[in-house]
């Protein structure tokens, strides 16, 4: 497969890799509970980060910054070198901007998307609307604001036909995602959008719950180029099938062992070459990942998501393995994308 030998070559050209790579990251916590009020259930646990930190020493030296204020003060030392963003702050609607703006304006190496593919994926909302250009489906959906009454939130309720999500616009890692966010009816939607303006949230989305099977579709490369395209599906409980249910927080990060990716060959090609569109329209960005749910009618795209997980049990992780190549050479291969990236930008055009 042409993916496979792309990967293989840039593992040998990154093994090379001379300038120091600074990973930041929110300071490592463990999950020891969940509820609809925490805005900070994304991020490594201390184990994560070591053993993340472990596979980018195997090809270049590296430097770790648990505290992304601190980093941001002392930017200027790091002029030469390539920098890994991955914090998610508090999810706040721009948090994952930041790090990228800087990297820009001081013209800096770095790995992952702009800050303008951060900002428009991080809405779902907007995410949607741009998967659509590409002719993905993707389930009907509403916004709702916290300044909005209720016979406004009433009226945009009924254009959707339950059974419902309701769950923030912004933020990720299942934060305000709880499997009682899936509603059967009016009421308790009601309920569920009251919890969460309640817990902070402002902008909320509601859409139409699709069943099926739970699939992400995975791509890595640079601008104009995939240079892998994986999938993986989500278990829960032996379960791959959903019928009513979604991944909250509950599963996501507290009882993780029930829940688990694995490969898939389900997604029909003629999706998988949207995605590879898709993501060849980013201006930058080394890896993305499309969540969706396939059942008779097709691919829904639920997510476009530019700010993945790459931990040692990421989905990534679990697609690489299968085509034989660990956590170092997954982190490998995107850092060197990266570079690739940067030095064809700032080459001269004839």
């Amino acid at each position: 497969m042409a993916d496979n030998y792309l990967l293989l070559s840039n593992k040998r050209e990154a093994a090379t890799l001379k300038r120091k790579i600074i990973l930041i990251i929110d300071r490592p916590k463990k999950i020891d509970f969940a509820d609809l009020t925490r805005h900070d259930l994304e991020g490594y646990n201390p184990l994560e980060a070591k053993l993340t930190k472990k596979a980018l020493s195997c090809f270049a030296p590296t430097v770790l910054y648990t505290n992304p204020s601190t980093f941001m003060k002392l930017i200027w030392l790091h002029k030469n070198d390539i920098i890994f963003p991955m914090a998610w702050g508090k999810g706040r609607r721009n948090d994952k901007a930041i790090l990228p703006a800087l990297c820009e304006g001081w013209n800096i190496p770095y790995v992952g998307a702009d800050a303008y593919t951060h900002m428009l994926f991080n809405d779902k909302f907007m995410a949607k609307q741009y998967g659509k250009v590409f002719g993905f489906q993707s389930p009907k959906s509403i916004l709702i604001y916290e300044n909005q009454n209720m016979d406004t939130i009433n009226s945009s309720l009924s254009l959707l036909k339950f059974p419902i999500i309701v769950k923030p616009n912004f933020c990720g890692g299942s934060c305000g995602i709880s499997e009682k966010n899936l509603v059967g009816d009016k009421k308790a939607a009601d309920n569920i959008i009251d919890n969460l303006f309640k817990s902070g949230y402002s902008v909320l989305i509601a859409e139409e719950y699709v069943e099926g099977y739970e699939i992400s579709i995975l791509l890595c490369g640079y601008p104009g180029n995939v240079t892998f395209c994986g999938q993986v599906e989500l278990e829960i409980d032996h379960e791959t099938y959903f019928k009513n249910r979604i991944w909250g927080y509950e599963t996501k990060k507290i009882e993780f062992e029930r829940a688990h990716y694995r490969c898939s060959q389900k997604v029909p090609y003629e999706e998988l070459e949207r995605a590879k569109r898709l993501f060849c329209s980013l201006s930058k960005a080394e890896f993305l990942r499309i969540d969706g749910r396939l059942n008779e009618r097709g691919f829904y795209m639920i997510e476009l998501t530019a700010d993945c997980y790459l931990g040692p049990k990421s989905d990534f992780c679990i697609a690489f393995e299968d085509i034989g190549l660990n956590h170092s050479q997954l982190l490998q291969h995107i850092v060197q994308n990266a570079l690739t990236f940067h030095s064809r930008r700032d080459t001269p055009k004839a």
